[in-house]
């Protein structure tokens, strides 16, 4: 792993007079931050600013292959990578949209959150820096996170002591070649939670002026329900996303089914609010490179069979029997047998003022409202708690239904029961077991909820590697087929050849 000390400080040359003048002032590139607001302006690059949401989603069962058709002439797009992702191959590409590109940006933001963390602690005066620490903390204790659900095992008591975790970096590097080397997932767990539970009473949304692009309190309880989801300790995850919530949860939820609402939208308009900023839902939003606005071009997409398994012919096919909000009047039909769910805008950065090439982006919600809601029904499953669960799916359906009716579409202990018998077998969850029954018969019901909500966003992923779910995909012309099966070491993606040629060890093959 490279010093990112320069990279990452000459990157926020817009935000400060010029990277030559920071040279010039002080090489160790710390004279330059001098007030809480020169801290928050170097926390701007403490995010990934790398998507995983493409890589992601190719790697699941939300995807089948179309065809071997593919436009490689829209801006530069190609297969390989994609191909590779879909076969859960090692990807070779280094560029954006790949999970070496994630590593790295991930790295690079965990050094922006050191260096702030390291000069508020030799500051003269660090409560006056406490709001700054705070999201300093979270933003190192995201993205570790995130690297470990990507590159290392899910947490298991039983192996988390001997299974291998990622670096965890959490000071400055003072050197071109550091000495890193892998912690161990139970280490790993334990500084991410270190890091987020000492940050997250720090968190100051007064402190900035777009709460929406930094660690809000509602984002930074959000990122806890989630955490502790991994972890598996219920009463925490209960806790951290009722404070996201609050009481009025349904006020949160995007409106699907209002007379105004996204399934009065077409296409155009859907993009426009799904990841915008004043969308009540987004809790934290992140600008990301990714092609992925582009994916109604991709060969690896939701396909008209798997969007059927998912929804329902009817769109009914759910807890309340009602027609769930979400195609096939939103979809977009790319080709024969596309379907895609309007939801990135792409946004441009061109590189000059007279330049027709530029960069793509889009905006990404990391942490949204419905994620907690459905997090915190999970955790009510765990507990035994059936009223718990009702009560949340019933507030999430109740945005998500044609024509709801709060009779007629209430969710039972009776009706998720029935309906998860129409659910396959396939949960296999790594570090506990579900009990049959009704715990065995909400979770299927909300994990289900959750490949509905989160189609084409990635984060069906996360469910697939907790899970254990096995995956199969099967080329267009039915010559190839593998399954991603139990425990397959290929759920784990490789850690990238730069970093082993600096001795971080890799994943076994």
């Amino acid at each position: 792993m490279k010093n990112k000390y320069i990279y990452i400080l000459c990157t926020i040359i817009t935000l400060f007079a010029s990277c030559n003048d920071y040279l010039d002032v002080d090489p160790t590139q710390r004279a330059q931050l001098k007030t809480p607001e020169d801290v928050s302006k170097l926390l701007v690059t403490a995010y990934p600013k790398a998507s995983y949401v493409q890589f992601m989603e190719i790697m699941s069962d939300n995807v089948g292959d179309n065809s071997k058709w593919i436009r490689t002439d829209i801006l530069g797009l190609v297969e390989r990578p994609l191909t590779q992702n879909f076969w859960w191959e090692n990807v070779d590409d280094v560029e954006q949209d790949t999970p070496t590109n994630y590593w790295n940006s991930c790295y690079e933001a965990i050094a922006a959150a050191n260096t702030a963390i390291r000069f508020i602690e030799e500051s003269a005066d660090p409560e006056n820096y406490s709001a700054q620490l705070g999201e300093a903390l979270l933003c190192r204790a995201y993205a570790h996170f995130m690297l470990s659900v990507f590159f290392a095992k899910p947490y298991d008591p039983a192996t988390a002591d001997s299974d291998l975790g990622v670096p965890y970096v959490d000071a400055p590097e003072t050197v071109v070649f550091a000495d890193y080397h892998r912690e161990t997932v139970a280490k790993t767990y334990e500084l991410i939670e270190a890091d987020l539970l000492k940050g997250l009473p720090l968190i100051d949304d007064a402190s900035y002026s777009s709460y929406k692009y930094h660690f809000n309190k509602m984002a930074a309880n959000a990122f806890a329900g989630r955490f502790f989801l991994f972890k598996h300790d219920w009463e925490k995850v209960i806790k951290y996303t009722s404070v996201t919530l609050g009481t009025s949860e349904a006020s949160l939820l995007r409106d699907w089914n209002g007379s105004a609402g996204y399934n009065t939208l077409g296409p155009k308009e859907l993009t426009a609010i799904y990841t915008n900023y004043q969308e009540p839902a987004n809790l934290l939003m992140q600008e990301e490179t990714s092609w992925y606005a582009f994916s109604t071009y991709y060969r690896y997409i939701l396909l008209k069979d798997i969007n059927n398994d998912i929804y329902g012919s009817s769109q009914s096919k759910n807890a309340t029997g009602g027609r769930f909000v979400a195609t096939p009047n939103l979809s977009y039909q790319s080709g024969v047998n596309e379907v895609m769910i309007p939801k990135f805008k792409e946004w441009q950065k061109f590189t000059s003022i007279n330049s027709q090439s530029y960069y793509a982006y889009i905006m990404h919600p990391l942490f949204t409202a419905e994620e907690a809601l459905l997090n915190r029904a999970e955790a009510y499953a765990m507990q035994g708690n059936t009223e718990g669960v009702c009560h949340d799916l019933n507030i999430y359906f109740s945005k998500r239904i044609s024509n709801y009716n709060a009779v007629t579409h209430n969710v039972t202990g009776e009706k998720i029961n029935t309906f998860a018998k129409t659910l396959p077998d396939i949960l296999s969850p790594i570090g506990y077991t579900l009990t049959e029954g009704d715990q065995l018969n909400q979770v299927k019901v909300v994990v289900d909820t959750k490949r509905k909500e989160f189609i084409h966003e990635g984060n069906r992923w996360f469910d697939v590697k907790r899970f254990n779910i096995e995956v199969t995909h099967t080329s267009y012309d039915k010559s190839r087929t593998e399954t991603l099966g139990k425990n397959d070491l290929r759920r784990e993606l490789q850690i990238p050849e730069e970093a082993q040629q600096f001795g971080i060890a890799p994943n076994p093959r």
